[in-house]
């Protein structure tokens, strides 16, 4: 039930609906707390079923958020067309599957890796002592907490720059991408400092070592810094997956994890005698290399989400170069069906005729008037 509801959810969000899954959620929790109540302790006449009791209950509130979603969805058939007829055959064209497969991935690869990634990691930090194992703990379950924030920001950037890419409106989505998380980082700055200030208090709760309670609470304060970094990275990795650059992504996440984080992670927790805190700090703060690469690599996606979008990613129906002049232009296209344009920047201007022309030339093969081919090197955005 979990994988149909993410199905639909996503492309409710995607199509502009997000308030549904929530509330879908919402009364899926509700479900999950009533009946682990009613179930594991035996309330209500009901069994007492332990830890089984507890499964009964996820996997009911499961099913109730899919019905939720799935009855809302196709109720509303109107409002998103793509409903009707969605079950009218399973047959998935074999170039859709190949789309799926080359974008989808490097997604699925990058989530094995990165999780990898962070275990390894909290094996580094391991080898102080078992005291910051709990405090790790303690730490992670209070930042899981504050970084849904901006990682709920970083859903709504990719949805938002999503549909403005599917439109064609790339100057928009551009503007996009950078208002929403200039946002994204305010917002975590206010997130980071009521995180560092709950951190105090937090590991009193537990019962454990002053000790694990004093590391906990410098992790939190370490993780509550460098919150606005993080939350800047995840920005600009829903703003580069919303293009479908999904290699660049799987680059920019976990390959950055196994290439720099866990390196430098091993080689300090072996082969010095850092203090804890000192390392971790070090380790954590490798984020801001991320978000330095990802402000650069973000200045540079605007033509590439562009040929995406408009179908022209394939490198062998796509010709780069500095072609100046209509003439070959126009006997490429009419040769090989291939678009030539340049990697030059010129006016708004020319960049939404070249668009038009694209368009009209991907959609039915229309060709230019001889007085609006475009006369020199423009870029296609």
């Amino acid at each position: 039930p979990y994988a149909i509801t993410q199905a639909y959810a996503g492309t409710l969000r995607e199509t502009g609906e997000t308030l549904l899954p929530m509330k879908a959620g919402i009364v899926a929790v509700l479900v999950n707390l009533t009946f682990n109540y009613i179930l594991i302790f035996g309330h209500f006449g009901a069994p007492r079923m332990g830890v089984v009791g507890a499964a009964i209950a996820t996997v009911l509130s499961r099913f109730v958020e899919l019905a939720i979603v799935v009855s809302w969805a196709h109720r509303h058939a109107v409002r998103f067309p793509y409903i009707t007829g969605l079950y009218r055959s399973l047959h998935i064209p074999g170039r859709l599957f190949r789309d799926i497969l080359r974008r989808g991935t490097p997604l699925l690869v990058n989530e094995g890796l990165w999780a990898a990634g962070m275990a390894m990691l909290n094996q580094c930090y391991s080898l102080r002592s078992l005291d910051v194992v709990a405090a790790t703990n303690i730490s992670s379950t209070i930042w899981n907490l504050f970084a849904c924030v901006y990682l709920a920001l970083g859903s709504a950037i990719s949805i938002m720059v999503g549909q403005e890419l599917g439109a064609g409106d790339f100057e928009k989505a551009k503007v996009t991408a950078r208002q929403t998380t200039a946002f994204s980082v305010a917002i975590s700055i206010g997130v980071g400092l009521l995180m560092a200030f709950v951190g105090t208090y937090f590991p009193l709760i537990y019962r454990t070592t002053d000790t694990v309670r004093h590391l906990a609470t410098n992790f939190i304060r370490i993780g509550a810094c460098l919150m606005p970094f993080t939350a800047m990275t995840n920005a600009l990795y829903f703003t580069l997956r919303a293009g479908g650059k999904t290699m660049v992504t799987f680059l920019f996440d976990s390959a950055f994890v196994w290439l720099i984080n866990i390196p430098v992670a091993y080689v300090l927790s072996r082969y010095t005698a850092m203090p804890i805190l000192l390392l971790y700090a070090c380790c954590q703060s490798l984020e801001i290399i991320k978000c330095i690469i990802g402000t650069c690599d973000s200045h540079v996606i605007g033509a590439s989400q562009a040929m995406t979008v408009l179908g022209m990613d394939d490198p062998k129906s796509v010709i780069m170069g500095a072609v100046d002049g209509s003439t070959t232009a126009m006997e490429s296209i009419k040769n090989g069906g291939s678009i030539v344009c340049t990697g030059m920047n010129d006016t708004h201007a020319f960049g939404v005729l070249s668009t038009r022309i694209l368009v009209a030339y991907l959609n039915d093969g229309t060709l230019p008037e001889s007085n609006n081919i475009i006369q020199q090197p423009v870029i296609c955005t």
